[in-house]
């Protein structure tokens, strides 16, 4: 049985082997910083498993549990990638915009 030393050992192995190829390249867009503040919350990706998003200046940053903190970029002001993963997430947001959740998508899968 193969054991990891940490687990960011492990989501790094894991992360570089779902990617077939780097991920593309995207355009950046800045968001203001009254939108990302309505973004900043904990949101259960899986049981047991949250990303938190937290801003910074003009930053959106993800930690994923267990996970060490990366700024996420925006594509759009509700789409952000990751530039260390081909991972995405997308705000979700009801009629009136309020934040409901996301989706976040890597390697074909959605959650």
């Amino acid at each position: 049985m193969l054991v990891w030393p940490c687990r960011v050992c492990l989501w790094l192995f894991v992360a570089t082997a779902l990617r077939a190829d780097d991920p593309p390249e995207r355009k950046t867009v800045v968001v203001d910083a009254a939108v990302l503040d309505s973004y900043v919350g904990r949101y259960q990706l899986l049981p047991g498993v949250e990303i938190s998003l937290q801003r910074h200046r003009q930053r959106l940053i993800a930690k994923v549990s267990g996970q060490p903190p990366f700024e996420v970029h925006a594509e759009s002001e509700t789409r952000f990638y990751w530039k260390v993963v081909d991972a995405r997430l997308t705000i979700e947001k009801d009629q009136d915009g309020k934040v409901t959740g996301f989706l976040f998508e890597q390697a074909g899968r959605k959650l």
